[in-house]
């Protein structure tokens, strides 16, 4: 008899990974889900109680700081990288046995090491581009609009790649992500491309349609979400009768690029 297929889930927050767990704990095929947040955060994702793995200490007091502006850029990154150290410490002390282990990108390296000494297939999930071609369009956008940046710190970047190498598989959810890894020269045979997924059941008119055109924007509004693109396809569109809404929390820049394309209500 076949050994039903069992994997664990590692995120940082929440992101993708909740929606991915539910759809294996509906097959009888989850082990557990990590996360940075605390539990309270998290039960209402709709994952089973007895599923979820908590390490909150670090990145839930962060992540509550970080939605009231209490610490500076340079504290708040360094704080994000050791929560990602802890919560990867903490997943290789305790991984339940299983036949894959699926980690974001950041917080996979001791964990999933610790997944292939004991059989366990280690998945490397990278959300987006690879990390040195991210590193290296942030920095061209940000300098083509006059914008300070920070690179990315070196440390994450050398983390990152050390994931990508030892990693049993990289899966990422774009041609375009997909294309930046073949770039920077990756193995084709371990690079998996998985878009992510919406149920369109969850979606309905819940109100008459009214003579405005609105255009919704919901993410971090700033210069890594193309918020500028937006703004500037916006204006020229010129569409009559329309509005652009945007629902985030401001980043550094996002009121120096709503003062230079002032076409929406934050």
């Amino acid at each position: 008899m076949a050994v039903p297929l069992k994997a664990t889930i590692a995120s940082i927050s929440r992101f993708h990974s909740f929606e991915l767990a539910r759809l294996l704990e509906n097959r009888q095929a989850l082990a557990a889900i990590y996360t940075g947040l605390a539990r309270r955060f998290v039960r209402r994702y709709g994952v089973g109680e007895s599923l979820l793995r908590t390490y909150p200490w670090i990145q839930t007091p962060l992540e509550i700081a970080q939605r009231v502006d209490a610490l500076p850029p340079s504290l708040t990154r360094r704080i994000g990288r050791l929560a990602h150290r802890a919560l990867d410490r903490h997943i290789a002390r305790t991984l339940p046995d299983g036949h894959v282990y699926m980690a974001l990108a950041g917080i996979g390296l001791a964990s999933g090491r610790a997944a292939q000494s004991r059989n366990i297939a280690w998945v490397c999930d990278r959300a987006s581009a690879h990390i040195e071609v991210q590193n290296r369009l942030l920095c061209e956008g940000y300098a083509a609009l006059g914008l300070p940046w920070r690179p990315i710190d070196s440390a994450a970047i050398e983390r990152d790649l050390a994931e990508y190498a030892e990693a049993d598989a990289v899966v990422v959810p774009s041609r375009f992500a997909y294309d930046s890894f073949l770039e920077r020269g990756f193995p084709e045979d371990r690079l998996h491309r998985i878009p992510f997924g919406v149920s369109l059941a969850r979606f309905s008119r819940c109100a008459p349609r009214d003579g405005e055109f609105r255009v919704l924007f919901v993410g971090a509004p700033g210069v890594q979400k193309g918020l500028h693109f937006l703004l500037q396809a916006f204006a020229r569109a010129a569409l009559p009768g329309a509005r652009l809404a945007i629902v985030g929390h401001p980043e550094p820049e996002t009121a120096a690029l709503l003062k230079r394309f002032p076409v929406a209500s934050l």
